[in-house]
């Protein structure tokens, strides 16, 4: 697991949320310096602690571990998805018409590396 990864995904949804750390470790019943310790990755915390803040941030946990899976080919299935839900169908045309040619662009530019 990517550790660092983890405590970046933890800081990045707490401040999208507007949230301190303290008030994230009053919504997990988790120490703020432990918090702190798990953005920083100078802990690791434990699947109980990352079910609690997946929860306070209202996260599933998939979402708060997503980067980890690099190997797994589904996952930013969810991300993605997040991405397209509120776009109309002219905006998903367009974006998976980028993602398309970005796709290829970086086949043809790491195949000639």
């Amino acid at each position: 697991m990517n550790f660092s990864e983890i405590g970046r995904q933890v800081r990045a949804n707490r401040l999208h949320q507007g949230m301190t750390q303290e008030q994230l470790a009053e919504r997990t019943g988790l120490s703020a310096p432990y918090i702190s310790h798990i953005e920083r990755a100078v802990k690791h915390p434990s699947l109980e602690a990352l079910v609690r803040i997946a929860a306070a941030l209202d996260l599933t946990l998939d979402r708060l571990l997503a980067g980890n899976q690099s190997a797994d080919r589904y996952a930013y299935f969810s991300e993605v998805q997040t991405l397209l839900e509120d776009c109309s169908p002219m905006e998903r045309r367009v974006l998976r018409d980028v993602a398309a040619t970005v796709k290829e662009s970086l086949r043809q530019n790491l195949g000639a590396a």
